[in-house]
């Protein structure tokens, strides 16, 4: 076996004896000290146990982290059953499985992939992406959440930002062939499938919902694992600066049906924050045939049994 000073070498020479205890009073002198220290040293046993018992100082900690906000619960009659939250678990990781197959079964080859009805944005072009998802605001400009992002970071991502022609319908043509035989270029499943139809909630005021990008499959399956996770970061922090409609539900439901597991810290805490979101405006219905309280059941099962997270860590 290797003694200490094989291992680790002196880094100063002291002369006299190591073994012998030191002298009670302090010491006078550098060597002293030095030789003080050895033998302290030699003397520590390999492993230490504390004798201190860690429980009797629970309650005189002091919190320098604000806890979360516990989830309101639902109201009367509004709250889902354990076994339509056990049915729908069951439909939504079905569901994923089949988006999975399909990514796997149109994706294999390159010419095969669909392209999705805009020129997508950089990732780090939230202001594009925000109005891509919610359409432009012309009325209401001045209380545009992304008025507070810096300009700067948009620089960079110009050549990648869609056009207005990509935006608008003018390209009609190729749009029309594509849903016509591409089954990428239909939305999620909703309880309206067509634009012209009315949504099950109202649209966002003062917004040219022509310039709405719905979150077809083409655009989904256009967003690796690292875009999918931001934009939906995104959403969730775009959720309290408009009112939730059909179109913010969408996405989300679609960004989670794509993100992937495991999920990492961050990603956890941020889906804890939406149910927060989600339960708090669950609270405020006031009638059980309100049109919002089946998504937000939906959400709020898809993150509580299927992400598995909990609004009280």
């Amino acid at each position: 076996c290797m003694s200490d000073d094989e291992l680790m070498p002196r880094a100063l020479f002291v002369s006299g004896d190591m073994d012998a205890p030191p002298p009670s009073d302090p010491p006078i002198s550098g060597e002293d000290y030095l030789r003080q220290v050895r033998w302290e040293a030699n003397n520590c046993p390999p492993v230490v146990i504390s004798s201190i018992d860690p429980r009797k100082y629970d309650k005189k900690q002091t919190r320098y982290v604000r806890l979360p906000p516990a989830c309101p619960p639902a109201p009367a009659g509004m709250s889902p059953s354990p076994e339509w939250e056990e049915e729908f678990t069951a439909f939504f990781s079905d569901f994923r499985q089949s988006l999975n197959h399909m990514y796997a079964t149109l994706y294999e080859h390159v010419e095969n992939r669909a392209k999705p009805p805009v020129s997508l944005p950089h990732m780090n072009d939230a202001r594009t992406w925000y109005m891509l998802s919610f359409g432009s605001n012309k009325m209401d400009e001045t209380h545009d959440p992304m008025d507070h992002e810096d300009t700067t970071k948009q620089t960079s991502s110009q050549s990648t930002q869609p056009t207005t022609n990509n935006l608008e319908t003018s390209s009609e043509e190729e749009s029309a062939s594509s849903s016509a035989t591409d089954p990428l270029d239909t939305p999620l499943p909703s309880s309206s499938s067509s634009s012209s139809s009315t949504p099950f909630l109202p649209a966002d005021s003062g917004r040219d919902q022509s310039l709405c990008l719905k979150p077809l499959l083409s655009v989904l399956f256009a967003l690796d694992h690292v875009a999918t996770t931001k934009l939906l970061l995104q959403h969730i922090q775009w959720f309290d600066a408009r009112p939730l409609t059909s179109q913010r539900l969408l996405w989300l439901f679609g960004l989670l049906c794509r993100l992937e597991k495991p999920l990492d810290a961050d990603v956890s805490a941020e889906l804890r924050g939406l149910l927060r979101r989600l339960c708090v405006l669950r609270s405020q219905l006031t009638q059980p045939t309100d049109a919002l309280l089946p998504p937000l059941n939906m959400l709020i099962t898809v993150v509580t049994k299927y992400f598995g997270q909990r609004a009280d860590t």
